[in-house]
């Protein structure tokens, strides 16, 4: 949610993680992952936290729950939930202050294409 005070973490999303269940299957943790996914760039370390759960998608990985997606589900929740206002900056300005630059590597061809360009318009840029 956007308002006069910043970007903040939207309640009730903050109570489904906090009612969410413990996944039991694939399709579980992609639905638990995409809700607590938006956040990920407020929250320092994230990746690390959901990499056990993460680790559960690919693809010929049989799905058992272990001590370890355990404790990462139980942390995701606790630093959800910990994190009631996420950044409050002062104007819209300020906010794009906090950008800053960084290292991309992926196999996606589209994103491939423009990172390998020197100079890109508006919306490429966007």
């Amino acid at each position: 949610m956007v308002s006069i005070k910043g970007i903040q973490v939207d309640l009730r999303k903050i109570e489904a993680v906090l009612d969410w269940k413990q996944p039991k299957n694939v399709s579980q943790i992609y639905s638990f992952l995409g809700l607590t996914g938006y956040y990920q760039r407020f929250v320092e370390g994230f990746s690390l936290i959901a990499a056990s759960l993460t680790k559960l998608l690919r693809k010929n990985v049989p799905f058992v729950w272990t001590d370890a997606h355990q404790s990462s589900f139980k942390k995701l929740k606790s630093v959800l939930t910990q994190a009631l206002v996420l950044i409050q900056p002062e104007s819209d300005l300020e906010a794009l202050l906090y950008v800053e630059r960084c290292i991309i590597y992926t196999d996606q061809k589209s994103l491939m294409y423009l990172l390998a360009q020197k100079e890109l318009n508006l919306r490429q840029h966007r």
